[in-house]
């Protein structure tokens, strides 16, 4: 089965192998359900524009934790080096994760299938849409 985004016409060329990965790759690429931003970092500010700011941002946990680890943790190859003078520790790691969680407060309200005239309103439409589609892919 090959589940190809719902973007294709406007240029997204993914082809997703299962329903969760097909999921994820709308929710995490062209939704932004949630992400994290790491506070950690120094933000940038455009020089062409200064009320436009940067901040260092992963759409997926995976990445962040290994942001975290490899930018702001303890160097694992130096093991004679005191880890409790870096910011982040494997204590502390699930509070920076946690922290640094950010999710818009709505997904769309309202949304329609790819593939039939259904309409999918309320809370819960969101997951119910993707679901609904998946099913029509597979």
């Amino acid at each position: 089965r090959s589940f190809p985004c719902p973007l294709a016409a406007y240029g997204c060329q993914l082809i997703a192998s299962s329903k969760n990965e097909w999921k994820r790759h709308v929710g995490t690429q062209h939704i932004k359900i949630s992400f994290w931003r790491c506070d950690l970092c120094t933000t940038t500010i455009d020089s062409d524009d200064n009320r436009t700011v940067y901040h260092n941002h992963f759409n997926r946990k995976v990445f962040f934790t290994q942001h975290l680890l490899c930018m702001h943790g303890a160097p694992t190859h130096h093991p004679s080096l005191d880890p409790t003078k870096y910011l982040v520790t494997e204590e502390n790691i699930a509070q920076h994760q946690q922290r640094c969680h950010q999710t818009i407060p709505d997904t769309p309200p309202q949304s329609s299938c790819l593939f039939c005239y259904r309409i999918f309103t309320g809370p819960a439409s969101w997951e119910e849409r993707m679901e609904h589609v998946g099913r029509h892919l597979e």
